[in-house]
């Protein structure tokens, strides 16, 4: 596979790994298993790593787009940090619930577990040549974000992780 086959497959199975977990919330129209057996702390600690997958690999897709050498090392940790979760509940080890797991969220799951295993083979070889890497620096837009924004993507994400714990611990 050429590299810029990888570099423009690679975002674009980030955006699918983080749509796919994503649309697992619980109290959602998919995951609808209740975790209150596990306590706060476990479910809170689970959301918040699950809240930091996503950003991370948000972040990873910009880095990718913007052919930054970090990219695609970022996207590999986060093709291991989706392919983690989904075999962690399809092997039934965590998170565990007496509700049966819904044949949608089996599929959900299996498919993102797929679209993990191929983010590793986009990202993992994904390396910038000092050839291209003078050639990205040249085309390279600088890439900020304001206080606001920062502040706006903090306040989803809370409300997003307790929305999440709430659902998930059946209160």
């Amino acid at each position: 596979m050429s590299l810029s086959l990888r570099q423009g497959l690679t975002p674009g199975l980030l955006i699918v790994s983080i749509a796919l977990l994503s649309s697992l919330i619980p109290g959602g129209p998919i995951e609808n298993r209740e975790f209150g057996h596990l306590g706060v702390a476990a479910v809170l600690t689970f959301n918040i790593f699950l809240a930091a997958l996503i950003l991370t690999s948000v972040f990873a897709v910009v880095l990718t787009w913007k052919r930054s050498h970090f990219g695609g090392g970022l996207a590999f940790l986060c093709s291991i940090g989706f392919a983690g979760v989904y075999l962690l509940d399809l092997l039934e080890i965590f998170p565990t619930s007496p509700t049966a797991m819904s044949a949608p969220l089996y599929y959900v799951e299996s498919i993102g577990l797929i679209v993990a295993g191929l983010l590793m083979a986009a990202s993992k070889p994904l390396k910038l040549s000092k050839r291209d890497a003078r050639t990205a620096r040249a085309q390279h837009r600088p890439f900020s974000l304001s206080v606001q924004t920062v502040f706006v993507v903090l306040a989803v994400t809370v409300g997003i992780v307790v929305f999440a714990t709430v659902s998930a611990l059946g209160v």
